[in-house]
């Protein structure tokens, strides 16, 4: 089982759009052959050693499309697509050994929903652990990297072995006659979360490059708006598979190094998972390939090859530009290590010798497992969340452990007063003598995990060497977290409200900048701080706007508002309680209010980590994770800006709303289900827009899902809503019925079309229904019309086969998935025509309601988010019932 690189699955299929319509073999055959992954792909070469062996690519949608209609399978709802349709294949197979590439997307969890246990479960790692992996289901767990390997182990594996993927001999001569044209090639990433020390290099390379006068061609992905302009000039487009061996093959110097493997282990520290090892691919697709290859040293490397003989590599930047310097002044001594790097890769690090290797792993495991083991059971699917089935905002509150919840004047006057606990020296010092403590399980390698997601969040901004500004930094502890997890990494500078607390910063950590100022003036410039690091501090600030507002103000990059306790439903909450024995006020931010702030004051959420649990479930009748936020400053901060919604925005969404779905396809989205209620102050909007909700909402629960609508609108406000178009549908549906009686040509299948786009989403009960067995004929029938009726959203399932498919068999159908389904909210549960979906407006308290086109709005610049229509004016979905209302 493999996953590739989305945008390369966008682009083959962009070169290769017959391939669409082609026989799932077919499509892999071609996938396989364009070389993408190559060093993975093992399935191929396993005939030589005695194995049957299927190969799945998870996310190459065509071809797994392809697969389902093959099979008979309809086609599930794109949030379960990739498990689902994978779960399928591995099911019909029933393999004795399953290898997974990509073991953290099907890790444990995955494995137990098979309906047979494969014999021998094996995957390959080597790149960061995502938080939250579970490999207990795995037998054995390969990779190049020993931290990995260690990692793996605490992950529940069973075992762990070295292992490197082997370099196919074909490929050295596929590209054997391609030409050096440039001096120095690098094709790879270029991302602020995963690359930021290799981008600094980059960089280097293409300042060198103008200064010294070499060609240098980046053939770079990623986050390119970082790019400097000497980079910028040299940048090509991303290339992948064949097309890389090539650009590899035409460089006189490959550049190589490798990306940052830092992860956080389940104990919330830290961890270099690659030490000073590497385990590049393009150590291999480069000497392969027959090309120069100049990586960074690692301590692993003379296991591979012999550097100054069958590679070189450097130590700095300062050496890695003098490397090329000499190197390209000596093409003999350049090419003599090229050819013996090439020939030591194919010897011992080609697939015909690796295979046997990989062989012998599998079959050593294999003896020692079972030869029958116990089907994986699926663990039980959980009913209702927590979120969707905890209490009201409106549930009463319990004074619990010391709490008891109190308004915000009360919050206010108590954190004002002189007594208040930051006020202590006492408290003061005991929260800085809790902190030593931590400090020093941290430097002894346990970071709890607060402190460890500090230093990710950090991190994931990748900037080098910011200057940071820690807002709330109490005794400075945080320059210490930062010191150790990031050394070297950090300007450092801190404020906090608290003269004890600046004292003893000063008094412990002498050298450092600390300053007595609060949260909501801060004494600094303009964007004169690439970072402002909000340390948990929001939730102690009581006027929390305005030091979201001062953050924001500060903050030339990135703003971390960090371990933050949020509500999901409740209103925004104050408490007192008793903090080391002394009286203080806390504010638990209602989530939807804070994303609401945060798009306010111009930040957008990049990444969110879970912090240290401070659960007040007991208190607050509902759970209150703590999250930490990284946030980009977008723009400047327009205070006349509306604020405006999107409800079940799904995957079309602009940075510029608050955004929020009950599966969100972005860290930019709020998850909530909203028909629990929307979790926003009154009249917090001035538009509240949702595409294609209302219809998958009972009738009966629709008039206090739009009184929601309209409590968090303000006082004129506008209500956007797009429906299918019930009117429209039936009057082309008649039209399509007296066209047939007429004998027009085609008229039967735009009928057809039209009886399905009428019942089928509202009695289906398998996912995608009879429109997706209608989309995916070969070819499709009626297709100008079907796209006149779909518009652009549909593109993508619109098949350009000419093969005509089987028509679709009816199977044994269980009672249980169809009422799961049915629930599960892909149906439709009603429709609306302009008047019905008036009546329901108005009998919820609003007025002005008149019908829109797709473009048109009383929504300033609406057209100009593209939510309704594309760039070029298309409307996204043509079938809709526009409409509009107003909050009076």
């Amino acid at each position: 089982m493999e996953s590739f690189y989305p945008r390369y699955i966008e682009a083959f299929y962009e070169a290769h759009s017959e391939l669409r319509a082609a026989p799932f073999d077919n499509q892999i055959e071609a996938l396989v052959l364009d070389g993408f992954s190559a060093l993975h792909n093992i399935a191929p070469y396993l005939g030589t050693v005695g194995y049957e062996a299927h190969l799945i690519i998870g996310n190459a949608w065509p071809a797994q499309r392809a697969w389902l209609r093959e099979n008979g399978f309809p086609a599930p709802s794109p949030d379960r697509m990739l498990h689902e349709v994978v779960r399928r294949q591995v099911d019909a197979l029933a393999p004795d050994i399953l290898y997974c590439s990509d073991a953290a997307t099907f890790d444990s969890a995955f494995i137990r929903s098979l309906r047979r246990r494969p014999r021998l479960v094996v995957g390959w790692h080597a790149a960061k652990i995502p938080v939250g992996t579970d490999w207990s289901e795995f037998d054995l767990i390969l990779s190049g990297l020993a931290g990995v390997r260690d990692a793996a182990k605490r992950l529940g594996v069973r075992a762990a072995e070295p292992y490197m993927p082997g370099f196919p001999e074909w490929i050295a001569s596929t590209v054997a006659n391609v030409p050096e044209t440039c001096d120095l090639v690098f094709p790879g990433s270029y991302t602020r979360a995963y690359h930021a020390p290799r981008n600094l290099l980059v960089n280097r390379i293409a300042e060198a490059a103008e200064e010294c006068g070499f060609s240098c061609a980046l053939h770079l992905g990623g986050d390119l708006d970082d790019l400097p302009p000497s980079a910028r000039r040299r940048l090509q487009p991303q290339v992948f598979g064949l097309a890389m061996q090539r650009v590899l093959k035409s460089g006189r110097i490959v550049f190589d190094a490798r990306g940052d493997y830092s992860s956080l282990t389940g104990d919330g520290r830290i961890m270099n998972l690659a030490g000073n090892e590497t385990s590049n691919m393009r150590l291999f697709e480069a000497t392969g390939g027959g090309a120069f290859l100049l990586t960074e040293h690692h301590d692993n490397l003379a296991s591979f090859f012999q550097p100054g003989r069958d590679i070189e590599t450097f130590t700095d930047a300062n050496d890695l530009i003098e490397k090329i310097e000499h190197y390209l002044a000596n093409p003999e001594a350049r090419r003599a290590i090229a050819r013996n790097g090439q020939r030591r890769c194919l010897e011992e690090h080609g697939m015909a010798q690796r295979i046997h290797e990989f062989d012998a792993i599998l079959r050593r495991h294999l003896s020692s497992r079972s030869p029958s083991r116990k089907p994986a059971v699926p663990e039980p699917r959980a009913a209702q969340s927590a979120q969707t089935a905890a209490a009201p905002p409106s549930a009463p509150v319990r004074e619990h452990r010391g709490y008891s919840v109190i308004d915000r004047a009360q919050a206010q006057t108590l954190a004002a007063r002189p007594d208040e606990a930051w006020n202590r020296p006492e408290v003061c010092n005991a929260q800085e003598q809790a902190f030593r403590d931590l400090l020093a399980g941290m430097r002894a390698g346990a970071a709890r995990s607060d402190l460890a997601v500090a230093a990710q969040a950090v991190e994931a901004a990748g900037l080098w060497s910011p200057t940071l500004l820690e807002v709330g930094c109490g005794s400075g502890y945080y320059a210490e977290v930062f010191d150790h997890l990031l050394p070297g990494r950090v300007r450092y500078a801190g404020i906090d409200r608290s003269t004890p607390m600046i004292a003893l910063a000063c008094q412990h950590r002498p050298g450092r900048s600390f300053a007595v100022a609060n949260a909501t003036r801060l004494p600094y410039g303009n964007g004169s701080m690439d970072i402002v690091f909000n340390g948990v501090s929001l939730m102690h600030t009581m006027d929390y706007e305005a030091a979201i507002a001062e953050a924001r103000r500060v903050a030339r990059r990135f703003v971390v508002f960090h371990t933050v306790p949020v509500l999901a439903r409740r209103p925004t909450t104050w408490l007192r309680k008793s903090g080391y024995g002394a009286p203080m006020a806390e504010v638990i931010l209602n989530e939807g209010e804070l994303r609401a702030l945060l798009v306010r004051h111009g930040l957008l959420i990049r990444r969110i980590w879970r912090s240290i649990p401070y659960d007040l479930a007991d208190v607050l009748d509902e759970p209150t994770p703590t999250k930490t936020y990284l946030c980009e400053v977008v723009e400047p901060v327009n205070p006349a800006r509306p604020l405006l919604l999107n409800i079940g925005c799904g995957e079309r969404f602009h940075d510029d709303w608050v955004n929020m779905d009950v599966m969100p396809y972005s860290y930019a989205v709020l998850a909530h289900d909203a028909a629990a209620g929307l979790p926003f102050l009154d009249g917090t909007f001035d538009a509240v827009y949702h595409s294609h909700v209302l219809e998958h909402l009972s009738p009966a629960a629709v008039p206090a899902f739009l009184r929601e609508c309209r409590r968090v609108l303000k006082p004129g406000g506008t209500l956007r809503i797009a429906v299918p178009d019930l009117e429209a549908a039936c009057r082309a549906y008649l039209g399509t019925l007296a066209a047939c009686d007429a004998g027009e040509e085609g008229a039967a299948a735009r009928h057809d079309w039209m009886i399905a786009e009428l019942v089928d989403q509202l009695a289906r009960h398998t996912s995608g229904g009879r429109i997706a067995h209608f989309l995916e004929r070969c070819p499709v029938q009626a297709l100008d019309f079907v796209r006149h009726r779909i518009g652009s959203d549909a593109e993508a399932l619109l098949s350009d086969g000419t093969v005509e498919q089987e028509a679709e068999t009816a199977g044994a159908e269980d009672p249980t998935e169809i009422g799961r389904f049915r629930l599960s909210g892909e149906v439709h549960r009603w429709m609306y025509d302009r008047l019905s979906l008036r009546r329901c407006l108005e009998q919820a308290g609003f007025a002005g309601c008149r019908p829109m086109s797709a473009s048109e709005s009383a929504i300033p610049g609406f057209a100009l988010y593209h939510l309704e229509t594309t760039p070029s004016g298309t409307t996204h979905k043509p079938d809709s019932l526009f409409m509009e209302a107003v909050r009076e």
